[in-house]
């Protein structure tokens, strides 16, 4: 209501947003360039929220930030909107061109015809974070091999509900997921350097 209220209108009634009318839809007030722009955008700053995320990168820290595009017009798009890539996904700076190659011990993600780069030195302890990994790697490791064998039981398969063996699956192929992100996580980390 405040902000409806705040809004250039025609002088007289209705005087709340509750019981005016609801806008007519123009259909010439598309812009279907700017929609696709936006949903680009929207991608590549959640691309770098998944891996700001599986990198365990604070939401407060800073990071740096690469998106290497094949098309001129990508480029151009994304520079344009550069400001507005900083402040979505909190980065000190962006860089965009073409065809950039991967920094080592960054985080990827291929979006099509666009990757985009967090490199990782100095934004988290790597060390730490290489540690932390394999700890849940171990983990997960374990959890898989416990999984397979109640699931290998002969005893289990033939007692079990269906749905209790459908639900043991279930976690199983989760767990599997799960030691995957952790192993290609520690493989974008790499060794010690």
């Amino acid at each position: 209501e405040v902000l409806w209220q705040a809004l250039p209108r025609d002088p007289g009634p209705p005087v709340s947003v509750m019981v005016s009318a609801w806008p007519d839809f123009d259909a010439g007030d598309l812009d279907e360039r700017a929609e696709g722009e936006m949903a680009r955008l929207q991608r590549v700053v959640t691309a770098v929220r998944t891996i700001r995320s599986e990198s365990n990168i604070s939401p407060n820290k800073k990071i740096e930030l690469a998106i290497s595009c094949i098309e001129d017009r990508l480029v151009e798009m994304y520079t344009g909107h550069r400001g507005l890539i900083e402040d979505m996904v909190r980065a000190e700076s962006v860089t965009v061109g073409h065809n950039l190659s991967q920094p080592a011990g960054a985080g990827s993600m291929v979006l099509g015809d666009v990757a985009v780069y967090v490199p990782l030195k100095g934004v988290i302890d790597l060390a730490g974070e290489r540690k932390r990994l394999e700890k849940e790697r171990i983990k997960f490791q374990g959890l898989v091999q416990g999984m397979e064998a109640k699931l290998t039981n002969r005893g289990f398969l033939d007692n079990a509900p269906r749905e209790v063996v459908d639900r043991e699956h279930k976690r199983r192929h989760e767990y599997e997921e799960n030691l995957a992100k952790l192993e290609a996580s520690l493989e974008l980390l790499g060794s010690d350097n």
